[in-house]
């Protein structure tokens, strides 16, 4: 991942934490909460200093900001019950999401390798067409290129799979009412390995002979032969996008 690419992430990720986190505060403490969000836009311009010596140092940064925005209690009457709601949205939250983005970044960058930069990218785009979370997108890529990889797909063909997946695990989730994107986002993985049932609730239905004539139809396997596990992903898959066209970009509509 290029320096460039690295700062633009973390203050992408801190910019959402602290809207995420601020969003809470009562209406009461609406001038808290402005003072808040200005105090993280000015304190994310230091933030860029930490992509020269890796990602882990955000939850240091984030420690300190934590402690500096308790302070804002003294722009509230309400100066204690202040005090408390910004400790525990702003505070707790804040510093247990940094370190979840912190485990998901460290996986991020293991299973992407050289394809990182390019990955993150594209991150960037499904972040700004769906209102995804810099966390949420790290966390789901980071899962599925881990379901590619181990069954034989190259690195950055992986990559392109698992951006694939994840819009459309958005885009199911947007468009089924109720449903969660992370558990949409595990049905796909799990049809991606076999487990073809866990995507009947979306209205795909797989199933052997579906998946053997998708894969000789695309040329992925010859006929008559036994497909390997490889193979019928890529059968799966093409069934999944084919089966799920109506929702696919509903999160950006």
């Amino acid at each position: 991942m290029s320096e460039t690419t690295a700062e633009l992430s973390i203050v992408l990720k801190v910019k959402d934490l602290a809207t995420k986190s601020l969003k809470g505060i009562p209406k009461t403490l609406n001038k808290i909460r402005k003072v808040g969000v200005k105090a993280f836009v000015l304190l994310t311009k230091g933030v860029v200093k930490f992509a020269r010596v890796g990602i882990r140092q955000v939850s240091r940064f984030v420690r300190s900001a934590t402690a500096k925005l308790k302070t804002l209690s003294k722009f509230s009457l309400a100066g204690v019950l202040a005090g408390a709601a910004i400790a525990g949205t702003a505070g707790f939250s804040f510093v247990a999401d940094a370190a979840e983005y912190e485990k998901s970044a460290s996986k991020f960058k293991a299973v992407f390798k050289e394809a990182s930069e390019s990955t993150v990218k594209e991150l960037l785009k499904i972040r700004t067409a769906t209102g995804a979370t810099t966390v949420e997108l790290t966390a789901y890529l980071a899962s599925i290129q881990d379901t590619f990889v181990p069954l034989g797909f190259a690195v950055d063909e992986a990559a392109k799979l698992s951006l694939q997946i994840t819009q459309l695990g958005i885009d199911l989730a947007s468009f089924n009412p109720g449903s969660n994107t992370a558990d949409v986002i595990r049905d796909l993985q799990s049809a991606l390995v076999g487990q073809t049932r866990s995507v009947q609730k979306y209205g795909v239905i797989l199933n052997e002979a579906a998946i053997k004539n998708e894969a000789f139809a695309k040329g992925i396997g010859r006929a008559g032969e036994e497909l390997n596990q490889q193979q019928k992903t890529m059968a799966i898959l093409s069934l999944l996008m084919k089966s799920t066209a109506d929702a696919q970009g509903d999160a950006a509509r």
